[in-house]
């Protein structure tokens, strides 16, 4: 039952750094979404964000006190900030690594859920039926990865445990773009999240609902239950389950 520690509870941020801590918070949950089961890739990912903030206070230093300014650093540290993953580089592979993957375990997810809650479409909720609305939308995009057999076997397995994530960033998306940077936007992401997580750990599977939960409550990344406490009450509404129908989405991009 792994819990999200976010760097804003480890690390010393001033009272006046609640910006920083926020973007620091926020790339650290992203790299859980893009590599929720690779513990190496997410320490890779941390070094490069960590080098890439040593970096960046150093040069705002410099160009706020010019040739005035002389730096002494620990050499291991320099050293360590040297040989670092870049940043930049670092983002856009995760995010190519985690691009179709994880925007499709939030589809299926939301497509699972919503369907559910209906008495019209709980027949179609069900991951089968996910898979297969999943492949129909590739074969017409002309999209690689997204047959039925390697959706079940690599891309649902591998993103199960951040697929409430995604699906949350799926809403966001509708109202936003980018990433919630600011400290009200991840909060009110994280509840979405939340109530995404609850309902795929609650909701199975099968016609008789007897079947496995669609979340594995075991392997998800959640929020520690000590901090949730405190947070109001969240619902995720679908008015159109559309949104929810990646056919649909490639239909109307055509």
């Amino acid at each position: 039952m792994p819990y999200i520690v976010f760097p804003s509870e480890v690390l010393d941020f001033d009272a006046d750094e609640i910006g920083r801590a926020c973007f620091f918070d926020v790339m650290h949950l992203y790299s859980l979404m893009c590599y929720p089961r690779d513990k190496a890739a997410q320490e890779r990912f941390a070094k490069a964000l960590q080098a890439g903030e040593t970096l960046a206070a150093i040069g705002a230093a410099k160009r706020e006190y010019g040739d005035e300014l002389k730096v002494h650093a620990d050499a291991d540290m320099m050293l360590s900030t040297a040989s670092a993953p870049k940043l930049h580089e670092t983002l856009q592979q995760a995010s190519t690594d985690a691009a179709f993957g994880g925007t499709v375990s939030g589809i299926i997810l939301g497509w699972i859920i919503f369907r559910g809650e209906r008495p019209e479409t709980r027949s179609s909720a069900s991951l089968g039926a996910a898979f297969r609305m999943v492949q129909e939308a590739c074969d017409a995009g002309r999209w690689r990865g997204g047959k039925v057999d390697n959706l079940k076997r690599h891309i649902w397995p591998t993103y199960r445990p951040v697929a409430h994530l995604w699906a949350a960033l799926h809403v966001w998306r509708e109202r936003a773009s980018g990433l919630p940077l600011k400290p009200d936007d991840l909060h009110q992401f994280l509840m979405m999240a939340e109530w995404f997580r609850r309902r795929g750990e609650e909701f199975h599977v099968g016609r008789s609902r007897a079947g496995a939960a669609v979340l594995d409550s075991n392997e998800t990344w959640k929020i520690r239950p000590d901090v949730s406490a405190e947070w109001p009450s969240c619902e995720v509404r679908c008015s159109n389950l559309d949104a929810w129908d990646l056919r649909l989405r490639i239909k109307r991009r055509d």
